[in-house]
């Protein structure tokens, strides 16, 4: 399960550094046409600052899973004292 955890997490941070950059790509580096063009493209179904914001709470989810996939793997539940 935590192997499982620990795949999810790394997918979740590849995809949504993927989408973080690529909004952050067509947002910059395109202006006029050629930037509603670029944003039609890969952003058919919402903006470039949208996908932006997405990919950046996806990146940080994925984080966050990972950390709790480590600390479980650290946790063993037969040691811990509970006073």
């Amino acid at each position: 399960m935590i192997f499982l955890g620990r795949i999810i997490s790394w997918a979740m941070v590849i995809l949504g550094a993927a989408q973080f950059g690529l909004g952050v790509y067509v947002s910059t580096s395109f202006q006029g046409e050629a930037y509603n063009i670029a944003a039609r493209q890969f952003f058919p179904f919402t903006s470039p600052g949208r996908a932006t914001d997405v990919g950046a709470l996806i990146l940080c989810a994925g984080v966050v899973i990972g950390l709790l996939a480590i600390i479980a793997q650290n946790t063993d539940i037969r040691k811990v004292k509970l006073d």
